[in-house]
């Protein structure tokens, strides 16, 4: 018996049924007055539930895991935020964790050597090969799409995106459009090459030459605005210069138009700048930039819902790709300080 409950029932004179009925909110199994009594002696003798006991007996910890590669990146923290809210939401706990692209941390979790004393993982990945690993609890995949699969998969459009980004500034008049963001560094997965085939298309689709001058690698394992502001300085370098650029993230977009601003050109008459992810810094910064919006909390929700309906058996089904949607948010970086600011969210 428990001691704890067998305390509560003697000083409340009541049974210790009746206690336990009380501290689960069994409703019809008690008066009022009597619910009242249990939870000020349960209060008084500082009676704390053993949710991991609970969780135990249910063969379930209450825990996900949510592993991700970079905490300084803000699409990554609201995607956190979005994931805790929902996982909440389901009566979940998210643990957090930061890999720093590390692929021998990543192995760790999927192989189980790390005993994280969770129910379920949601991680992204980039190139590792997942196909070859067997795991305990049941894993989400955000970012890249596998060759192979065993686990759910959250995956964006890259190229979608891309090209959206792209069209928009040759829908403005712009022809000799930059990008930032290519690398031949695996360490960001499949996503820059992906972006920067979805920018090779739409030029071309829409007859318009790439400047082979601009073509210039960023260096990695993050993008951040220093690789954006280091990209820029190089193309504003260059005997031919730009007349917009697309860069594959909102922080290397920031780094880039900070340094335009500081060399005296005008965004965006002289340089038209978009980005992707649509942080919140993009919302604020002077001028505001044009972005592609990813839907994170789409994707947060996908991700939760998915995880636990295979730790609770209700998908038993072979693994799938999923895509959240994405829009294109225009802002002052493309449109000019007069520009209708409708699409804000």
């Amino acid at each position: 018996m428990n001691n704890n409950l067998k305390n509560i029932a003697e000083q409340a004179g009541v049974s210790v049924m009746t206690v336990s009925n009380v501290l689960k909110r069994k409703e019809g199994h008690y008066s009022q007055e009597t619910f009242e009594k249990v939870m000020k002696v349960a209060e008084e003798l500082g009676y704390v539930p053993n949710m991991a006991a609970k969780y135990l007996r249910k063969g379930k910890m209450g825990l996900i895991a949510l592993v991700l590669p970079d905490i300084m990146n803000p699409y990554l923290s609201e995607l956190s935020q979005f994931v805790i809210e929902e996982a909440s939401r389901r009566k979940y706990t998210v643990i957090l964790s930061f890999t720093d692209n590390d692929p021998e941390i990543l192995r760790s979790i999927v192989s189980g050597a790390l005993q994280l004393p969770v129910d379920g993982i949601m991680m992204a990945p980039h190139l590792l090969d997942l196909s070859e690993f067997r795991h305990t609890v049941p894993v989400v995949l955000y970012g890249e799409r596998q060759q192979t699969t065993v686990f759910d998969n959250i995956v964006l459009d890259n190229i979608g995106i891309a090209r959206s980004a792209t069209k928009h500034l040759i829908s403005l008049g712009r022809k000799n459009i930059a990008s930032i963001g290519m690398t031949s560094d695996t360490a960001l997965g499949n996503m820059p090459q992906q972006r920067a085939e979805g920018f090779i298309r739409e030029m071309e689709s829409a007859g318009l030459t790439i400047n082979s001058e601009w073509m210039i690698p960023v260096a990695v394992p993050n993008y951040h605005r220093d690789h954006g502001a280091e990209v820029m300085e190089k193309l504003l370098s260059s005997k031919n210069k730009p007349d917009a650029v697309f860069c594959f993230n909102d922080l290397l977009a920031l780094g880039a138009i900070k340094v335009l601003i500081d060399k005296g050109y005008r965004v965006p008459e002289d340089v038209a700048v978009i980005g992707v992810d649509d942080i919140i810094d993009s919302r604020y910064y002077n001028p505001s930039l044009s972005t592609i919006a990813i839907d994170r909390r789409e994707a947060a929700s996908l991700g939760v819902n998915l995880l636990l309906d295979r730790i609770n058996g209700k998908r038993t089904d072979s693994p799938k790709y999923f895509e959240p949607g994405y829009s294109l948010i225009p802002r002052e970086t493309t449109l000019g300080k007069g520009y209708q600011q409708i699409s804000d969210r």
